[in-house]
């Protein structure tokens, strides 16, 4: 072999190995819609439902693969309970995190989080036969409200903001079904999104509830993609990506196709 014929070798073997993808473990939201959501999966069969992570749909899912294309990251999706997100990113089990990634100082404290995708804000559930137009917490006072455990109204909303008792719940359709059962006047969940896309489900417990249109939220919440601490080249990729995709139009046109292109961030 002459020496061009084994430098053209090394160089072209180099450039394989730059054009190598890095592989990264994505964690969603698996009942999130239309955000990210798995068809067909619940509580007790998502876990082993889509090993292969092939079945995941919804706005961040699009999105994340556009990203990992972009930024030359192939992904892998892992579908994850809204409460062990974050510890699923600190303890290793994933790298990236498309839920639980709300822009606030408190998971600042425990992650890193990207450049704002989209913003969401908390909504108000009733039941349908209560008609009445609320707009503020004020309204609210003697009531007794639910939130689910871990989401941004949970220890934010109390007694002392006039509720008669504040609920929690481990499951979001507990919480529609507390309201629809009449043991909470109000769900305060924390994604109008989330809310609007449950409420097409048409079956109980959402048949027997409304979401407040009227309602002024307290919690205006930008959303990124949360990742561990110190992944200083991983946050800067997913950025880069993040900006070049909203540029060219590519974010707002994946989330029109879900009806949600009104909540991206520019």
């Amino acid at each position: 072999m002459t020496v061009g014929v084994l430098l053209a070798a090394m160089l072209a073997g180099a450039g394989s190995s730059l054009a190598q993808t890095t592989e990264v473990k994505v964690g969603y939201l698996f009942l999130n819609k239309p955000l990210s959501y798995l068809p067909g999966a619940t509580e007790e069969s998502y876990a082993s439902l889509d090993p292969a992570g092939m079945g995941a749909e919804g706005a961040m899912i699009d999105l994340i693969n556009a990203i990992g294309k972009d930024a030359g990251l192939s992904i892998q999706l892992v579908p994850v309970a809204a409460g062990d997100m974050i510890d699923s990113l600190t303890s290793g089990a994933i790298d990236l995190s498309i839920g639980v990634s709300e822009i606030t100082s408190e998971h600042r404290k425990l992650i890193d989080i990207s450049d704002p995708i989209y913003v969401n804000a908390e909504s108000l559930v009733v039941r349908k036969d209560d008609t009445k137009g609320y707009k503020t917490w004020s309204e609210l006072r003697g009531q007794t409200i639910i939130v689910l455990k871990g989401s941004i109204p949970d220890g934010r909303a109390d007694t002392s903001d006039g509720f008669k008792e504040v609920l929690t719940c481990d499951r979001a359709v507990l919480c529609w079904q507390a309201v629809a059962d009449g043991t909470a006047m109000g769900y305060l969940d924390q994604s109008f999104i989330g809310a609007v896309a449950d409420l097409r489900n048409g079956s109980p417990p959402y048949s027997e509830t409304r979401v407040v249109n009227t309602y002024q939220p307290h919690f205006l919440m930008q959303s990124g993609i949360g990742m561990r601490k110190g992944e200083a080249d991983l946050l800067k990729k997913i950025n880069l990506s993040i900006a070049k995709l909203k540029a060219a139009g590519t974010v707002k046109a994946i989330f029109a196709k879900y009806g949600i292109e009104g909540n991206v961030v520019r």
